[in-house]
């Protein structure tokens, strides 16, 4: 609250008008209001004088207090710095260390997988990579240019009655990948000696059999078997594989019989006549991704 006082004194002589004599301001007169403050007033409407606080003279200046001020120069700063609001053009050669962050994030957009393993649909393959995939799909990895061939066309017996090579009836073939499977196909010309004699046949990858029928007693598993008493006739092996590997892979066939005498790509007889003949026996692989 403003509170005034002051002394007046009357000066003059009378005038014998009725007038009294003007008052004169002298060093009594004195102001009293709140420290801090400025006279004036925010009330609507037309009114006493009133003490204004700093803040209400800011407001009616439009003046920012220093926290106003701090607080409005951070936002300009952050939408003058943020370059979702730049606009024009910039050589990138003079934006410091342009070239190091556009490297990183082109780095971590790039794989470079030559079987394209992770499948990735948010990025992009080295060109190395695109060959080097391309090549095997279309040398190896389901293509019938990734195939194995073996013929025999020289005549084979054998008496065994456990489990034996048959020589010349092998073929090696290398994957192009861990998850590819292998069509094996196998043509034999074979007899045996007697109808009681039974040609019994199977196909190893190394010395693990790939495809037998299920165990039950003491019956015999194979493939595959005939007899033919004394003339050959055609046996035919089919199997698919998981050799679950890259590395070069041997496939190969054998052989046992009860009793008697197993030929292959020849008769028992074998009579040197135009009657008597003489066969060929393969084996024939390929890969499938």
């Amino acid at each position: 609250m403003v509170s005034v006082t002051h002394a007046t004194q009357a000066s003059g002589t009378d005038a014998g008008n009725g007038e009294i004599g003007k008052a004169a301001w002298n060093a009594a007169h004195t102001l009293s209001q709140a420290t801090a403050t400025i006279l004036g007033r925010v009330t609507a409407g037309t009114g006493a004088t009133e003490e204004l606080t700093a803040s209400q003279v800011r407001t009616l200046a439009s003046v920012y207090s220093a926290a106003q001020t701090d607080a409005a120069d951070s936002a300009w700063y952050s939408a003058a710095t943020s370059r979702a609001n730049h606009y024009g053009t910039q050589l990138a050669s003079t934006i410091s260390d342009f070239s190091t962050a556009a490297d990183l994030r082109i780095s971590a957009a790039i794989l470079d997988e030559d079987d394209m393993a992770s499948n990735s649909a948010t990025k992009v393959p080295t060109q190395q990579s695109v060959k080097a995939y391309v090549d095997a799909a279309t040398s190896g990895g389901g293509n019938p240019a990734n195939v194995g061939y073996t013929a025999k066309t020289d005549t084979f017996t054998t008496t065994s009655t456990t489990w034996t090579d048959l020589t010349g009836v092998s073929v090696s073939i290398t994957p192009s990948s861990t998850s590819s499977r292998i069509l094996i196909l196998v043509q034999l010309t074979i007899g045996t000696s007697a109808a009681s004699a039974y040609a019994r046949a199977k196909i190893l990858r190394g010395s693990t059999d790939v495809l037998l029928g299920a165990a039950e007693g003491s019956r015999t598993q194979a493939h595959a078997w005939l007899t033919s008493d004394a003339q050959p006739a055609s046996m035919f092996l089919m199997a698919v594989d998981s050799p679950a590997t890259t590395s070069a892979t041997t496939y190969k066939i054998q052989l046992q019989t009860n009793s008697g005498t197993i030929y292959i790509n020849r008769s028992e007889s074998d009579t040197d006549n135009a009657v008597s003949t003489r066969g060929a026996s393969t084996i024939t692989v390929m890969e499938i991704v």
